[in-house]
């Protein structure tokens, strides 16, 4: 066989390359399938009002951390911290965080909602998205418009302000993306400061 003819049977350079990029394509669409969805989670939006007034709080900070299925050595499954995100509540008290793009099941996503001098949405940090609707659990009140929540929360008194233990921040989620929650935790710290020690 000549090599004129060996040339014609070996497959050109560009036919390998498609071969190559169609099988890499059918692989994503096949795993991100098997694993769910690839697709955005959320978004998640809401509003934060004062409980006596009903007027909007602006500046609530709001931090949102997402969390995908793990599974350890013996098979039981965790959650396992993926993504974080934090926004604040604007003039109107409204909030906005973006969805997730996943490319793994998604096990959970917590929120943790803190004003300096307002009572925080939980005192254990960040609580599951699902139990905001489940009434009662949070001791909270909280009104659903659809798939949209109205967070009321109550302004506290000095000596309250002086007595609580703040939310702690969330550990797994590292400090840059978080700084306007550990910038509201500081600014409560310098309140108690200035309560406890009076300006003479």
């Amino acid at each position: 066989m000549g090599p004129e003819v060996e040339d014609t049977l070996r497959p050109s350079r560009m036919m390998v390359q498609l071969k190559i990029t169609f099988f890499t394509l059918f692989l994503i669409l096949f795993f991100g399938c098997a694993n769910g969805p690839a697709a955005a989670v959320g978004g998640y939006q809401g509003r934060v009002v004062d409980a006596a007034s009903g007027e909007p709080i602006e500046g609530a900070v709001v931090l949102g951390i997402w969390y995908q299925k793990a599974i350890d050595p013996g098979g039981t499954g965790y959650p396992n911290y993926l993504h974080a995100s934090e926004t604040a509540t604007g003039t109107n008290g409204l909030f906005s965080l973006p969805g997730h793009i996943k490319t793994a099941p998604l096990r959970e996503f917590r929120i943790l909602v803190f004003k300096a001098g307002y009572e925080a949405l939980s005192t254990y940090g960040a609580v599951p998205w699902d139990e905001l609707k489940e009434g009662g659990i949070l001791e909270k009140e909280i009104q659903w418009e659809g798939s949209r929540p109205t967070i009321f929360f109550r302004k506290l008194t000095d000596a309250e302000i002086q007595a609580r233990w703040l939310p702690p921040k969330p550990l797994e989620v590292p400090a840059d993306k978080m700084p306007l929650l550990i910038r509201e935790l500081a600014k409560e710290t310098r309140i108690k400061q200035t309560l406890r020690n009076p300006a003479n």
